[in-house]
């Protein structure tokens, strides 16, 4: 059904809400993980040690919220406080 002229414009789903569809599709999937917990152990203990860390990082990602880099640029006056601090904390002459 084309958009019609001097038709109003519908509000549709509020901004931020959940779309019903998703949110029943994520809790059948955790319900699927829960029920199946000890088999999922079990499965996970037999794979080899370096699978085993795969696994468990490539899922990490889901979990985790990953970090973003950051860099921090000191001007002249801050990058000298901050190389003496440096040298009093590790007592040391120069830093490299």
């Amino acid at each position: 059904m084309p958009f019609k002229k001097g038709h109003k414009k519908s509000k549709g789903r509020p901004k931020g809400s959940a779309n019903k569809a998703t949110s029943i599709v994520r809790q059948s999937f955790a319900n699927l993980l829960e029920d199946n917990l000890p088999q999922l152990e079990q499965d996970l203990a037999e794979l080899e040690p370096k699978d085993r860390i795969k696994l468990l990082l490539d899922l990490a990602k889901y979990v985790v919220p990953q970090l973003k880099s950051t860099e921090h640029k000191l001007d002249e006056d801050t990058s000298a406080v901050f190389n003496m601090s440096v040298k009093k904390f590790f007592k040391v002459d120069e830093i490299k």
